[in-house]
């Protein structure tokens, strides 16, 4: 059975969490709560990585999969995890370029 760890940072971890273990029931799903950095947008990029790298470090080779479940999270850091852990694999959500591009504008 594969393992898949969620981090929850505030914005919609648990229910992507809880639609895994619905769809997906031969994935065993943890769910890690990380609300305590919920406002990342008022930290800068070296501090945002800081603090997820530390939550995330004690869990890197205790899943398959690490899921980084905030868009913010994931635009801000996914690359430097994934260099600084090679042999974990890390996915995130993020949206697509159109979508970006139409969000800054308004």
């Amino acid at each position: 059975m594969s393992k898949v760890l969620v981090f929850d940072y505030g914005f919609g971890g648990e229910r992507f969490a809880k639609f895994l273990q619905k769809e997906m029931p031969f994935l065993a799903v943890d769910i890690i709560s990380e609300k305590r950095y919920a406002d990342f947008r008022k930290m800068g990029t070296g501090a945002i990585f800081k603090n997820v790298d530390e939550s995330v470090e004690k869990y890197v080779g205790t899943g398959d999969v690490i899921v980084l479940a905030s868009f913010f999270v994931t635009e801000t850091t996914i690359m430097r995890l994934q260099k600084k852990y090679p042999e974990q694999r890390f996915v995130g959500f993020s949206i697509p370029q159109r979508q970006k591009f139409m969000c800054r504008r308004f």
